[in-house]
């Protein structure tokens, strides 16, 4: 049916979440379509392979093939990109210092200046950087684009001609579905219809194949050695991991709570990255809470930028607590009780609210720490392996429906 699919999305910088949905979305697709041709595609060619991330081309790239033979696919892999402007998907590739100085830049421009300069920089004919009219694809047969599992419901504050660009790009794309009721909601509202609500594709991790090649123990690309965790001597433990604007922001708090989170279950406590881009920056807590906690035999680190270590460390630990919605969404899928921290964090809400059990802690407020971990560690296993199960049964029955009902 297609001769090749590129795969689009925020490969190239290190963000567990966002590097979780291209190997799953070649996971699906290859097993879909054995003999399709795969290319990942984000706004810069960079190869991250090494961190267990993809090879990743920039867009130019797929004007190579606009002249090629076989039909091509352009798939959107998911994630909150529908909301996303052009000034903030280059704010999230530079540089810790380039941030910095992006930050107070924004202070003179209007945002919509800003976002002109920004998309000029990137070459683009697109208005929203992940929002792609078909046509805008100057191939010689014709192009298919679809958005898997994706989200986005900030549309309010976008300038009309913005929101009209949202509503008629996913109007003509020939499959849509988003992964939470509130963006489901914000795209009706704007107009869009043939909205499928499915899960985050990352609820498959539990699937064979997908652990096998994700999580499993073993050789990583071109042969090097993955990272090993968790580690001997971490014992039964909790894994912790928060991004750095809610750390430098709840400090004390936070060092409180983990040091009553040990001392009322007597787990030890490994702290983690996920993020190392702008707006993420991890490190921050990790380093953190090393400093505080220093000394302290009960407190392990797990340093690695390596997506099968940080999916081996949420996979064996007793519980995941932090700010991730994919550190969430790998414990769901593999049955770990899990917290998600900070009514901030919208999506977390969301996921727990449309696919997980009603009880387990979602946008918890920091000083609740330690009391939303023992209630996720008292929830029936039994019933969070159904949950999960039952989630990733949706997930691949609504990705066979695709081919079934819409005939591409």
């Amino acid at each position: 049916m297609f001769a090749r699919v590129f795969i689009l999305g925020a490969f190239d910088r290190f963000n567990y979440g966002d590097i979780l949905f291209a190997h799953i979305s070649a996971h699906l697709l290859r097993r879909r379509f054995p003999n399709i041709e795969i290319h990942f595609v984000g706004f810069r060619r960079i190869d991250l392979r090494a961190s267990g991330g993809v090879l990743v081309e920039s867009f130019d790239f797929i004007e190579k093939f606009t002249n090629a033979p076989g039909r091509s696919l352009i798939w959107v892999s998911g994630g909150a990109v529908l909301d996303v402007r052009w000034w903030t998907m280059c704010q999230m590739l530079l540089t810790d210092r380039g941030s910095r100085l992006f930050r107070r830049l924004r202070r003179y421009l209007r945002d919509d200046l800003l976002d002109a300069l920004c998309r000029r920089y990137a070459r683009s004919v697109h208005p929203m950087p992940w929002i792609f009219a078909e046509t805008a694809f100057q191939f010689r047969e014709p192009v298919t684009v679809m958005y898997n599992s994706v989200g986005g419901s900030n549309f309010a504050g976008l300038p009309e001609r913005l929101r009209s660009a949202v509503r008629d790009g996913l109007s003509r794309a020939k499959y849509l579905s988003v992964r939470d009721t509130k963006s489901e909601d914000a795209l009706a509202g704007l107009g869009v219809a043939s909205i499928d609500l499915v899960p985050d594709s990352a609820v498959l991790l539990n699937d064979m194949g997908l652990s096998r090649k994700i999580v499993s123990l073993g050789e990583g690309p071109e042969g090097r050695e993955l990272a090993a965790a968790p580690q001997d001597d971490w014992g039964s433990y909790i894994c912790f991991q928060c991004a750095g604007r809610f750390f430098k922001k709840f400090e004390p708090q936070i060092c409180a709570q983990i040091k009553a989170l040990h001392e009322r279950t007597g787990l030890n406590v490994v702290v983690f990255g996920i993020g190392y881009a702008p707006l993420h920056d991890d490190d921050l807590a990790v380093r953190g809470l090393s400093d505080f906690f220093q000394g302290e035999d009960w407190l392990f680190r797990y340093l690695e930028n390596d997506v099968s270590g940080i999916a081996r460390v949420i996979a064996n630990s007793q519980c995941y607590i932090g700010t991730s919605l994919h550190g969430y969404i790998t414990a769901f899928a593999f049955s770990r009780p899990r917290v998600g921290l900070s009514p901030q964090v919208d999506k977390l809400v969301g996921f727990r609210d449309a696919w997980d059990l009603p009880a387990m802690p979602a946008g918890v407020e920091i000083p609740r720490l330690a009391v939303a971990a023992e209630s996720a560690l008292g929830q029936d296993p039994e019933a969070m392996a159904q949950t999960a199960r039952h989630t990733r049964e949706i997930y691949e029955e609504n990705f066979s429906r695709i081919w079934e009902l819409r005939p591409v």
